[in-house]
């Protein structure tokens, strides 16, 4: 937070609780349970939104889990991510760690019009974005930061990407389950695998 003195508050949503005991065993993050602008829920994600209807942000930023694990597509879906679009402000971002699925790109470019792909996360917005490394100069950060990489990274429309790479890429829901069913198959049983279709390829942080 000490680099992002413009913040004036956070909202962090985690469903597990022994998150904050590991945070205070980290010197170095322990400060931040302190920080008056963060305000932390212990809650899931999708309730505590609709709880929360008139809540809006100008950056969402979820960092989920493998896509394939058991009820990832909770914070996945294209239900999940139209109720999410409602409380963002006008020109508000989301951006939500994809694991490399191109299922969940699909769905992100499927719910807003204009989504993007940066390394491993999908970024989108109401409005086209466009990077400016400019603002990062008052930014404190450490030494070895990702600025270098930053600034050679390509925010890649998310359609373009998945064209350029021939996906058969799906947009996940509420009702399919495809990011646990889908992929699920490389960690069951050979007879199982057999019986489920083909699993699209997955990108990597480097692909072009």
């Amino acid at each position: 937070m000490q680099g992002f003195p413009g913040v004036e508050s956070i909202d962090v949503v985690e469903i597990n609780p022994a998150y904050l005991d590991l945070t205070r065993s980290y010197p170095e993050l322990a400060p931040l349970l302190d920080d008056p602008r963060i305000h932390i829920h212990i809650d899931d994600g999708r309730r505590w939104l609709k709880r929360n209807p008139h809540t809006r942000y100008d950056l969402i930023v979820q960092n989920t889990t493998y896509h394939w694990r058991a009820n990832a597509g909770n914070l996945l879906s294209r239900e999940y991510l139209s109720e999410v679009r409602t409380h963002l402000n006008p020109g508000g971002v989301i951006t939500t760690n994809t694991t490399g699925s191109f299922d969940v790109l699909a769905t992100v470019a499927a719910v807003f019009p204009y989504a993007y792909r940066y390394a491993n996360f999908a970024y989108a917005s109401d409005h086209p974005l466009t990077p400016d490394l400019a603002l990062l100069g008052p930014v404190r950060r450490p030494d070895g930061s990702a600025l270098a990489l930053l600034a050679h990274a390509r925010l890649d429309p998310a359609g373009a990407f998945i064209a350029a790479h021939h996906a058969d890429a799906q947009v996940i829901s509420d009702d399919n389950l495809l990011s646990e069913y889908r992929h699920g198959r490389r960690f069951g049983p050979e007879m199982l695998q057999a019986l489920l279709p083909a699993e699209p390829a997955h990108f990597e942080l480097d692909d072009p």
